[in-house]
């Protein structure tokens, strides 16, 4: 492997280690200024930031010991290879 692309590598793993930092940040950001239902207002009347929280199978049902969707993705006979890790 050249130097070049040790140097690409490198220079792609600090743009992600960025973006994660920044979304981590905005994340903790939102929680704790727009959970209380306040909006931002970043352009007048055409784009506001709001708090809401996704309460779908998908994150809700694993949250606070939610035996259906542990149960339920347990035993479905489908699903992804990558899930297998859960048996």
């Amino acid at each position: 492997m050249s130097v070049r692309d040790l140097r690409w590598k490198a220079a792609y793993l600090v743009a992600a280690a960025g973006v994660y930092l920044v979304d981590q940040v905005t994340k903790s950001w939102a929680v704790r200024e727009l959970r209380d239902g306040d909006e931002r207002s970043i352009i007048d009347g055409i784009l506001y930031l709001g708090y809401s929280e996704n309460s779908g199978i998908a994150f809700g049902q694993f949250q606070n010991g939610g035996a259906f969707g542990r149960w339920f993705f347990r035993c479905s006979p489908v699903r992804p290879p990558s899930a297998s890790w859960c048996i």
